[in-house]
C-alpha cells in the first residue's frame, strides 16, 4: 500500500481535514484489496449485503443508496453486478413500477458469512492499537463530523 503523504501546513484544522480525507480513501482501497484477494468481492458488495441483512433482506434501490451513502446510479451498477453473481434478486414493485426491490439470496447470505472474517481482520488492522477511551473518543469525534455533514 502506498504511504500517505503528510500535508505540511500551519493550520491544524487543514492538516486534520486533509489527513481525514486521505484516510477515508485509503481505508476503502485497503478494504477492497483485502476482500478481493481473499474472496473476490468488493467492500461495497460486503456493505450492501450487510445492510440488506440488517434491514430484513429486501430494500429498494433508493433505500440501499441512502444507507450506503451512494448515488442511485452507482447503487444500480452495484446491484446489477450483485445480481449477475446471484447474490441478490431484483423485482419491480407491483404497486409502483418505478421502484425495484432488491432481495438478498441464500447465496448472498452465505457469501456475506464467508467474508465476515475478512471484514473483521480489516477492522482489526485499521483499528489496531486504538483501545478503551481512545476508541470512544474517536467515535465521538466521527459522530461530530457526521452531525456537521448532516446539518451544514
Amino acid at each position: 500500500m502506498n504511504k500517505i503523504i503528510q500535508v505540511e501546513h500551519e493550520d491544524p484544522t487543514l492538516r486534520a481535514f486533509m489527513l481525514f480525507m486521505q484516510l477515508a480513501q485509503a481505508a476503502y482501497k485497503f478494504a477492497d484489496s483485502r476482500f478481493y484477494q481473499n474472496k473476490q468481492m468488493t467492500a461495497a458488495t460486503f456493505i450492501a449485503l450487510k445492510i440488506l441483512i440488517m434491514q430484513g433482506g429486501t430494500m429498494s434501490h433508493t433505500e440501499l443508496a441512502r444507507w450506503t451513502n451512494t448515488k442511485r446510479h452507482n447503487i444500480t451498477s452495484l446491484v446489477d453486478r450483485m445480481s449477475k453473481e446471484k447474490l441478490v434478486t431484483t423485482k419491480r414493485s407491483k404497486t409502483d413500477r418505478r421502484f425495484v426491490h432488491v432481495t438478498i439470496t441464500t447465496k448472498g447470505r452465505k457469501t456475506f458469512e464467508k467474508n465476515t472474517p475478512v471484514a473483521r481482520s480489516i477492522m482489526e488492522q485499521l483499528m489496531n492499537n486504538i483501545k478503551g477511551n481512545d476508541i470512544n473518543e474517536l467515535e465521538r469525534l466521527l459522530n461530530t463530523i457526521k452531525t456537521n455533514i448532516e446539518n451544514p
